[in-house]
């Protein structure tokens, strides 16, 4: 069985984001008779990478000591630098069997020394990879992203049945923006509807937001193993930004969402302007209630049927699968 080894950065600065697509496309690996380990430092749920391995290590020399025994190196690390891929290289290139995989998103560290790239952005066609990796094969553009495989396997509630607002903000909420948008969003009108808030497993503040949602009488769960389920019986979701932007699309579920990292901008800005999405800056202030009067405004002045469609349009696809079936290609 080929063998592929993920480097991943599961820090709390990122979110889980980083996890979930990756884990998109180990799971489409496996379907496919690759098996997948998972490289980190720490994480904050073994239980979401079920039926792959991981192996935590210590430093970044002990993770370059492992990587002879796999044929596809996989990288989704904020961190690694330039450095870092020359140092995968040396090991790599006198192997034609073994290939270095960079998932990416701002074309921003230089030199990339790999083989493939894979970039879901719809902008992604215009950095600069020819230059910093004149060899790799370039997987660009929304027909790459990494959905989780519930996605397409999952019943899609008809929109106009749909009646929940989902509130999520990250498997770590790392702006600590739930409580706060809770806050305003009970003296609003959002409130007649039912609300679902999805708390993950890193979150700081759930006993406080578990109390919170007791005494309002929302419903609030805790590290959701199905979202697909939940999301397509939305009707509005205030989400942070990141993979879950793509999720929401592909649901069809109009959003308000909270930029709480750089990275996250540009891509939640393209979806923006498709007309189904706002975003809000939250990267310096939690902004909750400006959330909450836009996700409001949305509700009951929007044609939200419109939107949904607008949404689910822009992200048909089965990227995951594409992605998987190139490598194994490869």
């Amino acid at each position: 069985m080929k063998k592929a080894l993920f480097r991943l950065d599961s820090g709390a600065h990122c979110g889980l984001g980083h996890l979930i697509r990756s884990k998109a496309l180990a799971d489409a690996l496996l379907k496919m008779g690759v098996s997948s380990t998972f490289a980190v430092k720490h994480i904050h749920n073994k239980k979401a990478l079920e039926t792959h391995q991981v192996l935590f290590i210590q430093t970044e020399n002990e993770f370059l000591s492992h990587v002879r025994h796999y044929e596809l190196i996989i990288i989704d690390h904020y961190d690694f630098n330039s450095d870092h891929f020359y140092s995968l290289s040396l090991i790599i290139n006198p192997y034609p069997e073994k290939k270095l995989i960079i998932l990416d998103d701002e074309c921003n560290r230089g030199q990339l020394y790999a083989d493939v790239i894979i970039n879901p952005m719809p902008t992604a066609n215009t950095f600069a990879y020819k230059e910093y990796a004149p060899n790799a094969h370039l997987l660009l553009g929304l027909q790459y992203t990494l959905l989780r495989s519930e996605f397409s396997q999952t019943h899609c509630l008809d929109y106009k049945q749909r009646e929940s607002i989902i509130i999520s903000f990250g498997g770590s909420d790392v702006a600590e923006l739930t409580l706060p948008v809770l806050k305003h969003v009970v003296q609003s009108k959002l409130s007649h509807f039912p609300l679902i808030v999805i708390v993950g497993a890193a979150c700081p503040q759930a006993e406080s937001i578990h109390k919170f949602c007791l005494l309002h009488n929302i419903t609030c769960l805790f590290d959701v193993k199905n979202m697909a389920h939940l999301f397509f019986q939305a009707k509005l979701a205030l989400s942070a930004a990141g993979s879950t932007v793509y999720e929401l699309a592909y649901c069809g579920v109009p959003s308000v969402f909270a930029v709480v990292a750089d990275n996250q901008w540009q891509p939640v800005e393209q979806q923006s302007s498709l007309g189904w999405c706002s975003l809000i800056d939250c990267r310096s202030q939690k902004r909750a209630k400006k959330l909450v009067q836009i996700a409001e405004n949305m509700m009951f002045n929007k044609p939200l049927n419109e939107l949904s469609k607008i949404a689910s349009s822009a992200m048909n696809t089965n990227g995951a699968d594409k992605v998987a079936s190139f490598l194994n290609k490869l």
